[in-house]
């Protein structure tokens, strides 16, 4: 709608291809070629300009309501209009991202500056006409030069939205890129900008750290992908000659392949150490998601089909993971035993590949979210996986219960991308709406440390029954509080975990079968002392047993079993893994050392091994 000068009559455009004019009388009406999305009468009353899905901007009589001329150049629908404060001078803007003023002499659009998208869904002059303010659906409002359609910047902060952001594996930097394509370099610890380049156009740009973090790789639109040094220096131009634009970047765990995905369909694998590509995949459709095997072995990629799974070595696909529904992120957890996928229906389903009769099995699906999950990270250990959404939030869940932790709502736009710092106790999360904010995982830190706490033994009994806690946030707290105690609570730990050597328990097992009473009765009442640990074994022994005997004595241990439950057990074996990770003292050392040979379960020796390998790593 728009008024016209005096007031006195107002001018509405529709979808059925009409304008009309209502004074208090019967409304005239004026037939244009499109659907109209935007009105402006001019300041001198004389003119009418009209924007359509046409692409078209056509220009009225004010009075008599006959067209003038029609306006060219906008390659798509045109959202918005100004005059100038003179009438001389009119600005549209356009769907296809471009602000344009209109030479009526011409009767041509000349660009006076390519914009974002959702950019220049609303315009405006200053009374004075020199300077153009433009805002949209991106929750940004720009100021322009009029004449030059140079930018006015208020700070030096990122002016657009950010498209990727990616923590550097040692954890000193992050980098971040937007629909600017400018690459920005921040210093972890301070959250200060170190270094800047790029710039040269206008796309979602994406990122990603080499393994050993000297290069930078990005990508997006149509020009190709590119490697830089720390200092912004390019080393790389990876093109095709096609120009097919890129939507996702990953690079593998180690060496120096990089997977990417092109909006045409398909993941091509560049060896970016030598400038070529190496393997080719088919897709259906775009590839918006991408993710590394731990190993490096397979690439996972996804759009709006299958996420499908291809062995790097092979050149071939061997598995399609979940259904036809369309994917916007995923995540291997970093043990490899876990794969996320975020939605665009706001779920972020759970694929388990460590047993291999039922790999790709989806476990669990997490929901929480009520728009598209956009990011996924998973933290060093795969514990937690933080998620960002469309819905404006930054969420993180348990991923062995599948419940939620924390919820984080502070950016005013969709988020785009979120990435768990080394050392789990940070997440960065960048938004359309132009920011990236760093978060507290633990709720604790000071100065970006966590300070030490003093425990006393009756705190200690209260938190070891937190860290088998169903409410995640609780549990959460228990964490990082013992971590924050890791003097005190490294030894207590030692005394209260369950340690078992899984060779004495198959023989157990066995015992159970045994032609002599007496060691039957032994191993009964040895396996008794396991507790709830021993569940999953008696349940395996009980799927077929060998006699008679074996099945009533796993049947009577099974009706014993009392307190917590296994996957309690299981949760708080994870929690208190990452507590002594936390701590690193001497102690909670030589515990994850004895974890890692006897835990109850293979997965959580796994786990316990990998703590220990990143402690050692440092």
């Amino acid at each position: 709608m728009a008024f016209a000068r005096g007031g006195k009559s107002v001018a509405s455009g529709s979808g059925d291809r009409s304008i009309r004019i209502w004074n208090g009388k019967p409304p005239a009406k004026i037939d244009v070629q499109g659907a109209v999305m935007a009105l402006a009468y001019s300041p001198d009353g004389n003119l009418l300009a009209s924007g359509t899905d046409g692409n078209a901007v056509q220009l009225h009589d004010a009075r008599t309501h006959k067209p003038l001329q029609t306006i060219d150049g906008h390659k798509d629908t045109v959202v918005s209009l100004a005059f100038s404060p003179d009438s001389k001078t009119l600005f549209s803007g356009s769907l296809d991202r471009t602000i344009r003023q209109a030479d009526f002499e011409k009767k041509a659009a000349t660009v006076l500056v390519t914009r974002h998208p959702g950019d220049c869904a609303a315009l405006t002059l200053s009374p004075d006409g020199k300077v153009l303010a433009v805002a949209g659906t991106n929750n940004t409002i720009r100021r322009f030069e009029a004449q030059t359609g140079k930018e006015m910047l208020t700070a030096e902060v990122p002016q657009a939205g950010v498209t990727s952001l990616a923590c550097s594996p040692d954890g000193k930097l992050i980098a971040s890129a937007g629909t600017d394509t400018i690459i920005r370099l921040w210093d972890a610890a301070s959250s200060k900008e170190i270094k800047r380049w790029g710039g040269s156009g206008h796309a979602d740009l994406h990122l990603a750290w080499s393994p050993d973090g000297k290069t930078l790789a990005s990508g997006g639109g149509g020009d190709g992908v590119r490697t830089w040094d720390t200092d912004g220096k390019e080393l790389r131009h990876l093109d095709l000659k096609e120009r097919d634009p890129v939507l996702c970047l990953a690079s593998a765990p180690k060496g120096d392949l990089l997977a990417v995905g092109y909006r045409t369909g398909g993941v091509r694998i560049w060896d970016t150490s030598k400038g070529q590509w190496v393997k080719q995949f088919p897709y259906p459709d775009g590839v918006h998601a991408l993710a590394w095997f731990a190993d490096g072995k397979f690439v996972a990629g996804a759009g709006s089909h299958k996420i499908a799974l291809w062995d790097i070595a092979l050149g071939q696909k061997l598995h399609d993971l979940g259904k036809n529904a369309p994917v916007a992120s995923l995540a291997f957890s970093p043990d490899g035993r876990k794969l996320a996928a975020g939605m665009y229906d706001s779920t972020i389903p759970l694929y388990d590949l460590a047993d291999p009769k039922e790999f790709g099995r989806e476990y669990k699906v997490i929901e929480g979210h009520t728009s598209a999950v956009y990011a996924l990270s998973f933290s060093p250990n795969g514990r937690v996986l933080t998620s960002g959404s469309y819905d404006k939030t930054v969420r993180v869940w348990e991923t062995v219960n599948g419940l939620q932790v924390n919820a984080w709502s502070g950016h005013l736009g969709p988020v785009s991308a979120v990435a768990v710092a080394p050392g789990a106790r940070k997440v960065v999360s960048g938004s359309a709406d132009g920011t990236l904010l760093v978060w507290d995982m633990t709720g604790m830190l000071k100065d970006g440390t966590l300070p030490a706490v003093d425990l006393q033994v009756g705190a200690l009994d209260g938190l070891w029954g937190d860290l088998a806690a169903d409410d995640n946030p609780r549990g959460n707290r228990a964490l990082w509080t013992m971590a924050a105690g890791g003097k005190v609570s490294a030894p207590y730990l030692t005394k209260k975990v369950f340690l078992a050597d899984p060779k004495k328990i198959a023989q157990y097992i066995a015992d159970l079968n045994d032609n002599k009473f007496a060691v039957r009765e032994r191993a009964s009442a040895a396996l008794a002392g396991y507790g709830r640990w021993i569940e999953g074994v008696l349940k395996d022994a009980a799927k077929n047993p060998p006699s008679d005997e074996v099945r009533r004595r796993v049947d009577r241990l099974l009706a014993a079993l009392k307190g917590s439950t296994l996957d309690q057990e299981r949760l708080r074996a994870r929690r208190v893994i990452e507590v002594l990770e936390q701590a690193n003292t001497p102690e909670a050392q030589a515990l994850l050392r004895s974890l890692s040979l006897e835990a109850a379960e293979e997965d959580l020796r796994q786990t316990a091994a990998g703590a220990l390998a990143r402690l050692t790593a440092k």
